[in-house]
């Protein structure tokens, strides 16, 4: 007899694991200007960035990772209270490479 699976956890939708990290880092935006913040998680794919306060992200900037000689064109994907999750659109190799 089967039993019913709904209450199981539901599956993992990233392809790669996050890492758990605390990198200070920056984004750039379009215009030029720049604003700190720190990176909580990343991945191949993305990273989890915190901004201390209410981020209000333009669709897409670069996120810079000086201490790790890192930067990437990233795609907001979600902003919740004072973090934003992004996908890189750019430098996957290298996140790889770094990251994975």
């Amino acid at each position: 007899m089967k039993t019913n699976t709904a209450s199981a956890a539901p599956a993992e939708r990233r392809q790669h694991q996050r890492r758990e990290v605390d990198f200070a880092a920056s984004v750039r935006f379009s215009d030029g200007t720049a604003r700190t913040c720190r990176v909580k998680n990343i991945s191949p794919m993305g990273a989890l960035i915190d901004f201390g306060t209410q981020p209000g992200l333009p669709a897409s900037f670069r996120l810079i990772i000086a201490s790790e000689l890192f930067s990437a064109d990233c795609e907001l994907r979600h902003e919740t209270g004072q973090q934003a999750g992004v996908l890189f659109t750019s430098s996957r190799a290298e996140a790889l490479a770094k990251f994975g």
